[in-house]
């Protein structure tokens, strides 16, 4: 899990228990921990907060089912984690700036391929095909191709249709 995310839903929990009255400080930084967690390891979560080794499992268990004094933990709990698998999908996907990234450093070569060699995978310099793929690739990213000119006319063109009747008597003339 990425540090963005784990602090983009831990400012998101935050806010959905500031209402909560100080008594419940320890169940907050529960719900923080299981969030750092990846929401992984309630157990886990609950020992690093404080609750004791031998009950942390049952309490943890408590305290995301809602029961006995628990209530108000699973609605918040399933808010955030709805929240965390909607933006960690939204972070699968690689931004405009990461594609632009990614060509700008192909083409520059500060990315090696990988290569067999003798059975060996090996780093190897990346191809002057792949920089000119990536460059293109840009250069269509950032509108500076020109392959998709679309050039209209209709009609005929006239080189003479400019010129003057003495231009045009003096071309003339000059064609005996």
């Amino acid at each position: 899990m990425s540090d963005q995310l784990i602090q983009e839903i831990s400012n998101k929990a935050k806010e959905l228990m500031a209402s909560w009255p100080p008594a419940r400080q320890k169940q907050k930084d529960f719900i923080l921990e299981y969030v750092a967690g990846g929401f992984d390891n309630a157990a886990e979560a609950a020992r690093k907060v404080g609750y004791s080794t031998k009950t942390a499992r049952t309490t943890a268990s408590n305290m995301l089912l809602g029961l006995n004094k628990y209530e108000h933990i699973p609605p918040v709990v399933a808010h955030l984690r709805d929240a965390y698998n909607e933006r960690q999908e939204a972070l699968k996907i690689a931004s405009g700036a990461e594609i632009l990234q990614f060509h700008s450093k192909v083409m520059r070569g500060e990315l090696p391929n990988h290569k067999v060699v003798d059975g060996i995978v090996k780093q190897v310099p990346a191809e002057i095909s792949d920089k000119q793929k990536s460059a293109d690739s840009l250069a269509r990213m950032l509108g500076h191709n020109h392959e998709n000119l679309n050039i209209n006319h209709s009609g005929k063109i006239n080189p003479f249709s400019e010129l003057t009747l003495e231009q045009l008597t003096k071309l003339a003339d000059g064609y005996d």
